[in-house]
Order: C-alpha cells, then structure tokens, then sequence
C-alpha cells in the first residue's frame, strides 16, 4: 500500500476545465518539431510547443487573453512536422473564437460585421458595386479583341458563378479584368451576384463559425435563385477552404446538385481544350511560385488534396524560364498574411514573419513572383520594399495567363 501522502484525492481535482477538444493536444510529447518550423515562433515569446501544452493543462484563458492566437497565421506548417499529427492550426482558431468579439485585433470583427448586414465587408451599395462592375466593363471594351464585353450580372442558368473579393471593388479595381478577359477568350457562360457577392469570409479568421454558416448559405442560396451550373471556388486560399468547408459541413446537399471548381481546375480545362491558347514567349525573365498555405498542405489535410502540380503545369504553359522554390509544396513556408495578418494590425510582426519566405525568393533569383491567392498577392507587394525587393514583379496565376492570351 503506498503511504497516504502519495494517494491523489480526486475530490480535489477539477476535471472540467480539461476541455474535450478534438485536436489530439494531449498527445503532444513536446519534441519541439512544431516550434522549430514555425516562423512565428519566439515573436512576443510565442511557440505553438507551449500553446498546445497550455490547451492540454486547461489555461485556455490565459491564451484567449494574450496575442499569440493572432500572431499565428495558422499556415499548418507546424501541423506539417507534428509527429503526431495534432491539429494545431484548428486549435488557434477555437482559441481565437472565445476572444470577446470587441476585443478581436484589427478590423476584422468590423468587415465581418459588415459582410453579415450588408452583404460585403465594405458596406458597398449594391448601386455603387454595379457602376464599378460596369466602368471596369467599359474600360476591358475599348481593349482590340474585347469589343463588345459586358459584365453579365444575375445571369439566369450561366454554367459559372464567381464571387468577388472585396479589394477588386475598392482599390484594385483593374485585377478584376484578368479573369474577365480570360472568360470572354474562352466564350464561357458565367455570372456574378448583384448582391452577397462577397469572395472573403473573415468568419475564419476570427473563429467565429456561425458567421462563416451564413456567409456560404448565401452563396448556396445564390447558385440556387440563378440557377447556375457550376461555382467557381473563390480565388483567396482561405475563402476555399472556408467555403468549401462550410457546404460540407452545413449545405452538402449543393455537392449533389451542382458542380465546383477551382481556378486551377478550370484554368487549365481552358487550356486543354483549347478554349484559350497563350503565348509562352512574352515574358523571358526567370520567375517562380509560392504555394499558398491554404490551397497546399492545409487542403491536402482537410480535403485529402492539395493543388501543387496543376498551378505548376498552368505556369509551364505560359512560360518557359520559371523555377521552383525550395522548400516546397507541403513544406513550403507561410507568407506570413495568412489567418487574417494583414488587417489584424500587427504589421511590424506580419513582416518579420516573412523573413524566411523572403529569403527563399532572394536565393532563387526570381524577378517575378506568381501566386493565386489575393492575402499571399498582397502581403508580397506590401513588404517587398521592406526587404530591398521593390522591383520584384508579383502577379495573380490568372493575370499571367490573361497577359499571354492569344487573341
């Protein structure tokens, strides 16, 4: 019998607070695998190590009180090295979800907001997001080879729906001619929504899943009222995996009645069928490609697929002199916009977390930078300068193509 003072008294122990979190955190052995991957690690003393540990010890408030949910760009690189495959990424974002929604960090309870009462995070009237729609038509019109081009809004039975982001009707109106261009190249039948056309969903960022039910419930309800055959995924990296998310979870009935698809996916039926032809020649100087989060390791772990050869392939038809960047596909590293970064207002942090990335561009002698996400687009333009890369050209994988149609 062992002496007394040895014999734990359950009646003292609180068993509650040890939440039944499905993100296998208490297996974690502490290896550090996980901290040593992540890019973040040590900003404001954050390591993903000792976030987990903390989870498992029941000190989720003291974690839902400090910065470090919000430093994390839940990229999934740590998920990525885990050995054994704790769900880290997921568990920031439930932390994230117990903030107070007044105290989450930036603007992003205040776009959300907005998406949730009128449809878009900018509040744009549905008057002024048709002059815009309209007066980019124009403009694409007076282009050789585009005359006659009309934005079709509402189009009954179209065969693609695609939603916008909400940057390209504030102030990077000209990237919305890039996939435009391509579908007129390609005779496609397609539609935007007049209203709840938004392509983000910040309900992600913030943890707050309720939000992110409604914002794909319109999108559901969209394809349904326009009868339309297939949706185009968003193009953002995290407004896939969120919206996709979302349909499989709350709406699966969609998938047995329409199709989706993604940029990559339909981009390269384009080419394939011969519905557009590009010219490889137009651009000479060496570029290369990052894998964004999202669209890579993390759709490979939540949807049993991650999409590094088709955006490869896509490039190689566009050019010839391109290389890769090392390391890559599940092991490439986070751009550091992800999970919300670049409108949480820790800007000194999100461009140190990009120190790593940087460097990976820099040792391959890249002029160009080609991604298809618009956080990783516009994380790069806004810190290249900062690491002595102002000419670095970064471009969408679909302004690249649209730039090398053969008209």
């Amino acid at each position: 019998m062992p002496d007394s003072s040895e014999v734990i008294d359950l009646a003292c122990l609180d068993h509650e607070k040890f939440k039944n979190w499905p993100y296998s955190q208490g297996y974690c052995i502490t290896c550090g695998m996980c901290a040593s991957s992540c890019p973040a690690s040590g900003i404001d003393g954050f390591d993903p190590r000792k976030l987990i540990r903390m989870i498992s010890l029941g000190l989720e408030d003291a974690i839902t009180e400090s910065r470090w949910p919000w430093i994390c760009t839940m990229c999934g690189k740590c998920e990525n090295v885990c050995p054994m495959e704790i769900d880290i990424a997921d568990a920031v974002r439930n932390i994230r979800a117990l903030r107070e929604r007044e105290k989450v960090p930036g603007i992003l309870h205040k776009g959300l907001t907005a998406a949730l009462e009128t449809g878009n995070n900018l509040r744009l009237p549905k008057e002024d997001y048709i002059f815009i729609l309209e007066d980019v038509a124009e403009e694409i019109a007076e282009e050789p080879g585009f005359e006659g081009f009309h934005v079709p809004v509402d189009k009954n039975g179209a065969n693609i729906l695609t939603t916008i982001h909400n940057k390209l009707v504030n102030t990077h109106t000209d990237d919305l001619k890039h996939w435009w261009k391509i579908f007129h190249a390609a005779g496609e039948e397609w539609t935007v929504a007049s209203e709840n056309w938004e392509g983000t969903s910040w309900g992600y960022f913030t943890g707050d899943d309720e939000a992110m039910k409604v914002m794909t419930r319109r999108i559901y309800e969209q394809m349904q009222q326009l009868d339309v055959k297939n949706l185009l995924w968003p193009e953002c990296g995290h407004a896939y995996l969120a919206t996709r998310s979302g349909l499989e979870k709350h709406f699966p009935q969609a998938f047995e009645k329409f199709g989706f698809i993604t940029v990559f996916e339909l981009l390269a039926q384009y080419i394939k069928e011969g519905r557009i032809k590009l010219d490889r020649s137009r651009f000479k100087e060496l570029a290369t490609y990052h894998d964004p989060c999202n669209y890579g390791r993390k759709a490979q772990r939540r949807f049993g697929y991650g999409f590094f050869k088709e955006p490869r392939w896509i490039l190689e038809q566009c050019m010839q002199n391109w290389v890769d960047l090392y390391p890559t596909r599940m092991d490439q590293i986070c751009c550091g916009g992800g999970g919300g970064a670049l409108v949480t207002g820790y800007d000194k942090e999100r461009i140190f977390y990009a120190r790593k990335k940087m460097d990976q561009i820099k040792a391959s002698g890249a002029k160009m930078l080609v991604v298809p996400c618009h956080s990783c687009h516009g994380q790069f333009n806004n810190i290249k300068k900062e690491y002595g890369m102002a000419d670095l050209e970064v471009k969408y994988l679909w302004e690249l193509v649209a730039d090398c149609l053969i008209l």
